[in-house]
C-alpha cells in the first residue's frame, strides 16, 4: 500500500450508548422561521451544539425576541453568539463578519450541558425504560419498526412503497442511493447480518400539529416522545404483533426508527431535529428501548439511517469528537464523520470487531506478507506489549465501493483504549 493511515481511536467500551445523532459537516438544512417562511442554513455539529450559516456564510443565531434567525455578532469575551436583529434573508447589517465562532471552551461546555440535560429527561422522565437491555442481535435476520407519520399541516409527499423499497429492497437505486439499508449491513457485514424493516402501508396522521411538536419552548425530546408513542399505540390498537420484533428474545424491540413528512422545521436542539434517545412502550410481552426519528424531506438517504441503527442495533458508540477539539476519526467511520447521505462509508475495524463481523487474525510471531483485503472484514489484532486495555486493529481501506468517499486509502492502523472516550 502506497499510505499508512495512523488512526487513534480511544473508545469507551459500555453497555449503554447515550442519546447521540450523526455529525453534520457543513449541510445544508431549510428551517422554518416563526413566520412560517423557511431559510436554507449551512450547518456544522450535531444536535447537541451546532453552528449555523446562511449560504454565502453568515452566521446565524436565534433572536431571543423575535425567535426568528438572525445575523450574528460575537460577544465581547467570545463565549456566545449575539443577535443582530435582523433576520436572515435580509441584506445583513454592516460591520456583520461572516464564519463568527464562539470560542473553544465555551463551544464545549454548551455542547456538554445540553447533552447531560437532555439524557437526564430521557432516562428519567415519564418515557424512560424502567430497565435497559445490554446486548443487541448483531448477526442473522433482524427486523425493525419504521414507523411513518404526517400531519394535517404537513402531509406525506414520499410514497409509503418508496420508503419500504430503501430500507428492503435488494439493489435499491433511488434517489441515487448506493443500494437500500438493508444492502449496507448486508455488505459491510460479510452477509452476517440481515437487516430488513417493517413499514406501514399508510402514514399515521398525527393527533396534532406539526406546529405543535415542533414548539421550541418544549423540552427537546419531549414531543418527539410524544409523537413516536401515539403511532406505537396506533399500530398496537389495528393488531400489530410487537413481539415478532425481538429477535435475540430478550424482550427488547431490536430497532425503533421514526421517519416524520416535510422539512425539520427546528434549530438544533429543538423540536424534532434528528436524534437518537430512549423511551419505552410495551406491548405482546416486548418493550421499546432505543429509537431514532428524522424527516423525509423531499428525498431518502442512507447515512444518518444507517449511523443510528448502528448505535440501536449494534451499540456502536461515537467516533466523533463531542467536545469539538478534533476530528475523532473523521470520515473513516460511519459513527464519526462517514456518514455520506447517498453512500455512508464501512464502519471501522473497531466496529465490525464487537459486531462479530470481522476475520480476526491475531499472529503469535513475527510474519512478512501477510494478506489482508480492502473488500472483506480480514483484522489483524494486536495486543499492547504492556497496557492490558490496549491494542491495535490493522484493516486494509481503498476508495472504492462503498469507501469511496474516503480522503485517502491504504492500511489503517488503529490504537484502541477500552478506558478512553471519543472526547478524550
Amino acid at each position: 500500500m502506497r499510505t499508512v493511515l495512523w488512526l487513534t481511536a480511544a473508545i469507551l467500551v459500555v453497555a449503554v450508548v447515550p442519546a447521540s445523532g450523526r455529525l453534520l459537516t457543513g449541510e445544508v438544512v431549510s428551517i422554518r422561521q416563526p413566520d412560517g417562511t423557511f431559510v436554507d442554513v449551512r450547518i456544522w455539529g450535531d444536535e447537541f451544539y451546532a453552528v449555523g450559516e446562511t449560504l454565502d456564510g453568515y452566521t446565524l443565531t436565534r433572536d431571543p425576541e423575535s425567535g426568528m434567525h438572525s445575523y450574528a455578532r460575537l460577544s465581547d469575551d467570545g463565549t456566545s453568539l449575539v443577535s443582530t436583529g435582523v433576520p436572515a434573508g435580509e441584506s445583513p447589517p454592516s460591520g456583520v463578519e461572516k464564519h463568527l465562532r464562539i470560542n473553544d471552551d465555551a463551544r464545549s461546555d454548551q455542547a456538554r450541558e445540553t447533552r447531560e440535560s437532555f439524557e437526564r429527561r430521557a432516562l428519567e422522565g415519564p418515557f424512560a425504560p424502567r430497565a435497559r437491555a445490554a446486548g443487541r442481535p448483531t448477526t442473522g435476520e433482524v427486523v425493525g419498526i419504521t414507523l411513518l407519520i404526517d400531519f394535517s399541516d404537513d402531509p406525506a409527499t414520499i410514497a409509503t412503497s418508496a420508503v419500504d423499497d430503501y430500507c428492503n429492497l435488494p439493489g435499491y437505486t433511488g434517489y441515487g442511493n448506493h443500494g437500500s439499508v438493508r444492502d449496507y449491513f448486508f455488505e459491510v457485514s460479510d452477509e452476517n447480518l440481515e437487516y430488513t424493516n417493517f413499514v406501514p402501508d399508510a402514514y399515521f396522521r398525527a393527533s396534532r400539529t406539526k406546529a405543535y411538536y415542533t414548539d421550541p419552548a418544549a423540552p427537546y425530546g419531549q414531543r418527539a416522545r410524544e409523537l413516536i408513542r401515539e403511532a406505537l399505540i396506533d399500530l398496537e390498537d389495528n393488531g400489530f404483533d410487537f413481539s415478532l420484533y425481538d429477535a435475540d428474545g430478550n424482550g427488547i424491540v431490536d430497532a425503533l426508527n421514526c421517519f416524520y413528512a416535510g422539512g425539520i422545521w427546528n434549530n438544533w436542539a429543538e423540536g424534532l431535529w434528528p436524534h437518537a434517545s430512549w423511551m419505552e412502550y410495551c406491548a405482546d410481552g416486548v418493550c421499546t428501548q432505543r429509537y431514532q426519528i428524522t424527516n423525509i424531506g423531499s428525498s431518502l438517504a442512507l447515512g444518518t439511517f444507517c449511523h443510528e441503527n448502528g448505535h440501536m442495533l449494534m451499540g456502536w458508540p461515537d467516533l466523533y469528537d463531542y467536545d469539538y477539539d478534533s476530528s475523532g476519526a473523521g470520515v473513516y467511520c460511519l459513527m464519526a464523520g462517514g456518514g455520506f447521505g447517498s453512500n455512508p462509508v464501512e464502519p471501522c475495524a473497531y466496529m465490525k470487531l464487537i459486531a462479530g463481523w470481522g476475520e480476526v487474525i491475531q499472529p503469535t510471531e513475527l510474519q512478512s506478507d501477510l494478506p489482508v483485503a480492502a473488500d472483506s472484514n480480514v483484522i489483524y489484532k494486536f495486543d499492547h506489549p504492556t497496557l492490558s486495555n490496549e491494542y491495535y486493529l490493522i484493516e486494509n481501506r481503498q476508495r472504492v465501493d462503498r469507501d469511496v468517499n474516503l480522503t485517502d486509502d491504504g492500511i489503517a492502523i488503529w490504537h484502541i483504549d477500552t478506558e478512553g472516550n471519543n472526547s478524550n
